[in-house]
């Protein structure tokens, strides 16, 4: 496979990817009822999509012309999410997250293209952000959730 056939393929998947969360974080936004949590996955959302602007540029500045994104990157056979637990929901979005993570250290390793490179590493640097945060929030509703209980027990 030739190496400008390679890049495009690998910036149309993160492309794809990126809609795809941005999609998921946006109906995590629409399930949650904190109002902190749904400022938080918006933000989630909207960074995606300029993620996936970028990589639209990239590969129009590389192929000539913007690409064709079918709509099944946007409708994902996704079972439904459910606003059973946010913590699930949050455990969702962390596997999800991780797995782009993986598909840019990916694309890091065989495109060696300056600004596709620079773009690459800005997003997997970010990405690393968005996986400790992510993280973070599940910890820190534990947390939240085992101080109700304590406190509750105390009354």
């Amino acid at each position: 496979m030739s190496d400008h056939l390679k890049r495009e393929n690998l910036l149309r998947q993160l492309l794809e990817d990126n809609f795809v969360l941005a999609k998921q974080s946006r109906r995590i936004r629409d399930i949650i009822t904190d109002p902190s949590l749904k400022k938080y996955f918006q933000n989630l959302s909207s960074r995606h999509n300029q993620f996936a602007i970028e990589l639209r540029e990239e590969i129009n500045f590389y192929g000539g012309q913007v690409p064709y994104i079918p709509p099944p990157a946007f409708e994902r056979n996704w079972k439904e999410l459910s606003a059973g637990s946010i913590k699930k929901l949050l455990k969702k979005s962390y596997k999800l997250h991780k797995k782009a993570m993986r598909d840019y250290r990916t694309a890091l390793s065989q495109i060696n293209d300056g600004s596709c490179r620079e773009i690459f590493i800005r997003h997997k640097a970010r990405f690393e952000n968005m996986l400790f945060e992510l993280k973070s929030l599940k910890t820190l509703l534990s947390f939240r959730k085992e101080n109700w209980r304590r406190q509750e027990q105390e009354t």
